[in-house]
């Protein structure tokens, strides 16, 4: 028998039954730890993914949740607990999954725009190499075509289980900190990942510790040991050499507007300090270049760099996304938008700032109509 075919009649078969299973239970309450904890002993050999979905706060159960966000921490310090998970369950079922080989995606929709706390649920996919889908206020006929479209990209894309990554460089340079999703147990230690897809990234800081020769070239190397959903177990090593030079001008001539805008966002601050150092950190960049590389310009008059022409447009969607906004903002829509940032490709993180533009006056009159067929 054909096992493919055979696991489809089963998954089709549990699906159709599901309504029926619950339907005499007048109040339910989602209990959704436990489920983890059992999918995570079935996988513990083997690893693989969980796709979870959820409608409601899991109130019922072990590490069952409660309501956090009650609007009276907006606006103070203590606002940055409701960002972070403080369940030590979770945490632990967090660790457990990585050590098993598991990423956990969750699909997260609440129907009335209720209180999810991602910051507690998120945590076990953010951690384990997964993804959280958020939709605030889900609404079928809005919401059913992204649903069906990430759902699809969720089981189709390249993925790799029980994931290691060791970054390397040359001497005089030395690693400082890692960005992302990913579990490192302390720091100097390989990167641990339940799973790792082609929609992620993560950021690595180098810090110069020493004098570089301008005439040698510095080298770097990433090392990803993973399985693939075949079973294989494979290195994928890449290894980057750039040029050393003593110029700023020429440093300025080759820096990559969108790696630079990708590693400020995903660097970790509280809510407060990190608005302050986004316009800090921008004036700096900038100061620097008119300060050494455009002198014959007159003093008062702005100089960008020509590869850093619109970083202050990025800065600014940067400071108005809904992960460092001022005001009050739903620590849910927070959340889960600091998460994406941190996992975030340059490419995507762009596009997330500053989306393309559409001139709605050269669109044909039947665009932006739902395909009666689709």
């Amino acid at each position: 028998m054909d096992a493919n075919s055979f696991s489809r009649s089963i998954i089709v078969g549990l699906l159709q039954r599901l309504p029926s299973l619950f339907s005499r239970i007048k109040a339910p309450e989602p209990a959704l730890l436990p489920a983890l904890k059992a999918t995570q002993e079935a996988l513990a050999l083997t690893g693989g993914k969980i796709i979870c979905s959820l409608s409601a706060l899991p109130t019922s159960g072990p590490g069952r949740l409660f309501l956090r966000d009650k609007n009276d921490l907006h606006g103070i310090e203590t606002e940055r607990k409701l960002f972070q998970t403080e369940h030590a369950e979770w945490r632990t079922m967090a660790s457990k999954m990585v050590a098993s080989g598991i990423g956990v995606d969750f699909f997260l929709a609440a129907a009335s725009g209720g209180y999810m706390d991602i910051a507690t649920i998120g945590h076990v996919s953010a951690v384990s190499g997964g993804e959280t889908f958020f939709y605030p206020v889900f609404t079928a006929p809005r919401d059913v075509q992204r649903l069906t479209k990430e759902v699809e990209r969720t089981v189709t894309r390249e993925t790799g289980y029980q994931a290691l990554m060791k970054v390397r460089c040359s001497n005089g340079l030395q690693v400082s900190s890692y960005h992302g999703n990913f579990l490192q147990h302390n720091f100097g230690a390989d990167l641990e990942l339940g799973s790792v897809d082609a929609d992620k990234a993560l950021g690595v800081m180098f810090s110069y510790d020493g004098r570089l020769d301008s005439k040698l070239d510095a080298h770097f190397q990433c090392a990803l040991l993973y399985t693939t959903t075949s079973g294989e177990r494979r290195v994928r090593c890449t290894n980057t050499v750039a040029s050393v030079s003593e110029s700023m001008t020429e440093v300025m001539r080759f820096l990559d507007q969108d790696a630079i805008v990708s590693m400020i966002a995903k660097e970790e601050r509280t809510l407060k300090d990190i608005r302050n150092a986004l316009t800090e950190k921008t004036i700096d960049i900038l100061a620097g270049h008119r300060k050494t590389g455009s002198g014959s310009h007159p003093p008062g008059q702005l100089v960008l760099p020509e590869n850093l022409k619109e970083f202050s447009m990025y800065t600014l969607g940067l400071l108005k996304s809904r992960a460092f906004k001022a005001g009050h903002e739903p620590s849910d829509r927070r959340t889960h938008t600091m998460r994406f940032l941190k996992s975030a490709s340059p490419l995507e993180l762009s596009l997330f700032l500053y989306p393309r533009i559409v001139a709605l006056h050269t669109l044909p009159d039947n665009s932006c109509f739902a395909d009666p067929e689709t």
